[in-house]
This record gives C-alpha cells, structure tokens and sequence, in this order.
C-alpha cells in the first residue's frame, strides 16, 4: 500500500494504515491477519464496457482549471459545486505528464452530476470559464 504516493505522503506507519482501513465503511478492502487485500465480495467487472454503462449517467468531462491546479484543489470545488465523487482523473500530456486543464470525475449519485453541469456557480474557478458537460 505504501507504493501509493498520496498514501505514502499521508503516513508511511503500516499501523497507522491498518487502523485507518479498520474504520473504513467502503468495504473495497478488508484487512486481516495476512494482511490488506481487496475484498472477494467486490467483483471485477468482466468488461469495460460494463463498468461504463453503469457509470455513464454519472461521468462529466470538466476543463477549465488552471495549470498549476492540483487534484485536492479540484476535488474540493467538483464536491463543493455538485456531491460526493467516486474517481477523479486529471488528464495529462503524454510526453510531459503536465496538466491539461480538464478532468474527467464520477460522482457519487446521478443527481450530483447534474447539479455541477446546471449550477451557475460552477462556471467559473479561479476566474476561468469552465466547460462542462457528459463525458
């Protein structure tokens, strides 16, 4: 789990970890004498294409932000202006990994979603015009 750099940045005490996980309500992981595995009961997806129907209703394409922008940033505003997201990709250049201005995000509920697209107070940050719209 240390491999994870935003979870390294937070601790890198596997005790500190473990307990973490304990509280978690997810149930993405479970931990055990054996240690941290992701739990059976979740199952993976036999298609891509699966997975994307059932998020379809949920994923917004959102640009706009500025360069030097990071993903705690982000976060907060896309959670502050629709609900709870699920997975937040920033997107990157290939050749150079920097930042392109635009994310895809999954919220949590279809509602979430819809609210980011149709609140006025989420077409702008940091005075930028940001597009927004289903991916």
């Amino acid at each position: 789990m240390i491999k994870f750099n935003r979870l390294k940045a937070l601790s890198e005490d596997i005790e500190v970890i473990r307990n973490a996980l304990l509280k978690s309500t997810s149930g993405l992981l479970e931990v055990g004498e054996n240690g941290i595995r992701r739990c059976p009961e979740q199952v993976v997806p036999d298609s891509v294409d699966e997975v994307f129907e059932k998020f379809k209703d949920r994923s917004i394409y959102v640009k706009g932000f500025g360069l030097d922008s990071n993903l705690d940033d982000i976060i907060d505003w896309l959670e502050t202006h629709g609900g709870k997201t699920l997975n937040v990709h920033m997107r990157r250049y290939p050749d150079s990994k920097n930042f392109k201005g635009s994310v895809f995000v999954i919220f949590e509920k279809k509602d979430d979603a819809e609210r980011l697209l149709t609140s006025n107070d989420a077409a702008s940050y940091k005075g930028n015009d940001m597009i927004r719209k289903y991916r």
